[in-house]
């Protein structure tokens, strides 16, 4: 009761929501990280309390908790309806939403859906859970079906009901949601070794389509050895970003480390790095550092951010092949991959690079992902106190908070864990 009265008297945010603040103030001898988090929930805005409690089911969700997922999302929406911002509503209700769909719970998903004010983020979760052409037909807006209808198209590919995908392409408005279903009926066919007809196929489309159309019979000529047929096929992509994409997933399926892997790698860095258009260039530079993080070769996503760093621009003085914002989005990527494989002192470093609060937020979240993967609790939450908006930063401490705990929940993570959820820059050690 005493926290109560001092939050009351000296935090004016919390005097909202009399009932959270009681609720967490009610562990006043925490035990456990979650514990602790939630003795101090109070200390946040009230829309960033309610998110906590949405993403704190979120992340029981993930882990396969869903008895306390079902509680806490449930109090995050009785809180998201106590919000006065319709705006702050929705982002929670969103987030209920999405977990909710992790759950397995489509219908209640869908109903809470139903209810969000804004016709974008209705689509939005609408689309996720369009399971049939019939549902994705009736979404609100042209941009939610054609997402739908796209990724539906793509699913039918993948199962092998390709007449019916193809039927699907005609009916999607967006042209730049079409290439990737080609790519998908493309490979289908050749999956089922009808490779006359995705012959025939890459043969009668053109722009963006051919060149996805060419880059499914590359990978499949590529992984059945086939080289000269590969080589013969990437020619016909037209489209530099997919051919230089092609070349780097063409680099992953050689054995990791190998000297023939770092030279695919070098050479599809190369496609990306001689792509003339300024835009483009540096679009294929992040496409092909993707490429190797997700594939988990942080090693091959920092080689391209440093050839790209070191690659001056033909016939333009003191440009490189990178401008400082690409070099923020590749380098979030390399933080990234290196924190994928648990790398967590290389992900650190590439992370203190970073300068702009939204990369820099992604890249901290990976790094505070791997360390509690690690059991490294305190370095885990000093990177998520060094994520400076608070709505990206609560679903990482909601992450922190449910992963497994320590054998003892010391004074110092205690303080850590405080320190992380009101963002206190003065205890991250790294």
């Amino acid at each position: 009761m005493k926290r109560l009265l001092l939050c009351l008297l000296l935090a004016p945010a919390c005097s909202s929501d009399v009932k959270s603040a009681a609720t967490d103030a009610a562990n006043s001898d925490p035990k456990t990280l979650l514990e602790v988090a939630m003795a101090n929930r109070s200390r946040l805005e009230p829309r960033f309390r309610a998110q906590f409690r949405a993403d704190l089911g979120a992340a029981h969700a993930r882990a396969g908790n869903a008895a306390q997922a079902q509680m806490e999302l449930e109090q995050a929406l009785e809180e998201a309806n106590a919000l006065s911002d319709p705006g702050d509503r929705d982002r929670v209700m969103m987030r209920v939403a999405k977990a909710t769909i992790v759950l397995g719970k489509k219908n209640e998903a869908r109903a809470i859906a139903e209810k969000l004010g804004g016709i974008e983020q209705r689509g939005e979760i609408l689309g996720e859970l369009a399971d049939d052409y019939a549902q994705a037909n009736a979404l609100p807006t042209a941009g939610d079906r054609d997402r739908a209808l796209a990724r539906l198209a793509i699913r039918d590919a993948a199962n092998g009901e390709i007449d019916r995908a193809g039927s699907t392409v005609a009916k999607i408005g967006d042209p730049n949601l079409r290439p990737p279903v080609m790519y998908a009926i493309t490979a289908a066919m050749l999956k089922e070794k009808r490779t006359v007809d995705a012959n025939r196929l890459a043969g009668s489309l053109d722009g963006l389509a051919k060149s996805e159309a060419a880059a499914a019979l590359v990978m499949d000529a590529t992984i059945k050895g086939e080289t000269k047929s590969a080589k013969r096929w990437i020619k016909l992509i037209d489209a530099d970003l997919i051919r230089a994409r092609t070349s780097a997933v063409q680099a992953t399926l050689l054995p990791m480390g190998s000297s023939a892997r770092k030279k695919a790698a070098e050479e599809a860095t190369r496609v990306a790095l001689d792509i003339g258009s300024n835009d483009l260039r540096q679009s294929s530079i992040e496409v092909v550092a993707q490429t190797f993080a997700n594939n988990r070769d942080p090693a091959a996503a920092a080689a391209v951010l440093e050839a790209a760093l070191a690659e001056p621009v033909r016939n333009q003085p003191g440009r490189f092949a990178l401008d400082n914002d690409g070099a923020r989005r590749v380098r979030t990527l390399v933080a990234q991959a290196w924190a994928a494989t648990g790398a967590v002192d290389q992900a650190s470093r590439q992370a203190q690079q970073i300068d702009d609060a939204l990369l820099q937020a992604e890249a901290w979240a990976s790094v505070a992902r791997a360390a509690v993967a690690k059991g490294d609790h305190e370095t885990a939450l000093a990177a998520a106190a060094r994520i400076i908006p608070d709505e990206l930063r609560v679903p990482v401490v909601a992450d922190i908070a449910v992963a497994p705990n320590p054998a003892e929940i010391t004074a110092a993570l205690r303080q850590a864990m405080a320190n992380a959820i009101v963002r206190d820059v003065a205890s991250p050690k790294r």
